[in-house]
């Protein structure tokens, strides 16, 4: 996992990576619907809701989700959230 913060654009970007057995470019569309699991070749036990859930929910917190992957090399899902600058008295009601 990895974090990064661009203070000019207020960004804040979550990257997550891992080198599994990746998802081949066609099937991608497939993981991110409900219920849908890519034809790798293993042993599937999930239910195949665990990705569209997230996305929705980074969504629903006004961020973007964005999945990467290659096959026999991994995958990366990057979530980007941009926020407001507040200061500790903008924080802090009297």
């Amino acid at each position: 996992m990895v974090i990064k913060e661009n203070i000019e654009k207020n960004l804040l970007t979550i990257e997550f990576h891992d080198n599994g057995i990746g998802i081949m470019q066609q099937d991608i569309y497939k993981v991110m619907s409900v219920f849908g699991q890519a034809d790798s070749g293993y042993r599937n036990e999930g239910t195949g809701i665990g990705l569209p859930l997230s996305k929705k929910l980074v969504e629903l917190m006004g961020g973007t989700f964005d999945i990467k992957s290659e096959a026999k090399l991994g995958t990366t899902i990057t979530l980007n959230f941009f926020y407001e600058e507040q200061t500790c008295e903008d924080s802090i009601d009297f």
